[in-house]
């Protein structure tokens, strides 16, 4: 990941010596100049699934493997998602279709806020985990004489909802025409 540049008399800066010309007659230190190099990482798109046959794990969160690509970066710098994301947005949207417009990211090496750290030896690794949409379903009585009693609390106006993802049992949270009143 990285070419050797030279001993410099200054960390940053300084001048490159030249052994053929220059001589030392004290004790001296140089410093090393390292030049990056281009390297590879793969970046792995991960989508939330409500089953947990799928590859991965993060939380509570199950994730099934969708896609992969090969990206390019020079060793020690950082990239964010923003910055090497190859779809369009219709391309992302056809691939997750009721999932967040906006993924979460993480790396198997260092993280930074949401970028990858490019590991001079090509082992980085960027995962991008599109979450299902969350959507709030909100069940309006309408009167003020109305009411929607569920497990064993009673709800007036619109006061009773629940949050679901698509694809989610939501069974145990819809009210019964029973609770309804």
């Amino acid at each position: 990941g990285y070419t050797f540049g030279g001993w410099y008399t200054e960390r940053t800066g300084g001048s490159k010596i030249d052994f053929s010309t220059q001589t030392f007659d004290a004790n001296t230190t140089l410093y090393a100049r390292w030049i990056p190099e281009k390297v590879s990482y793969r970046v792995i798109l991960w989508s939330e699934t409500l089953d947990d046959e799928y590859g991965k794990s993060v939380g509570d969160t199950n994730y099934k493997y969708v896609a992969d690509y090969e990206a390019t970066g020079n060793a020690g710098t950082t990239v964010a998602w923003a910055d090497i994301n190859k779809y369009t947005s219709a391309q992302l949207l056809a691939l997750f279709p009721y999932h967040v417009d906006t993924p979460s990211v993480d790396s198997d090496s260092k993280t930074d806020g949401g970028t990858l750290y490019i590991a001079g030896d090509g082992s980085s690794i960027f995962n991008v985990y599109f979450d299902l949409k969350e959507y709030t379903l909100t069940f309006n009585v309408g009167s003020s004489l109305s009411k929607i009693t569920h497990d064993g609390t009673t709800y007036t106006g619109s006061q009773y909802s629940f949050k679901a993802k698509i694809g989610e049992d939501i069974s145990a949270d819809w009210p019964k025409a029973e609770e309804v009143a």
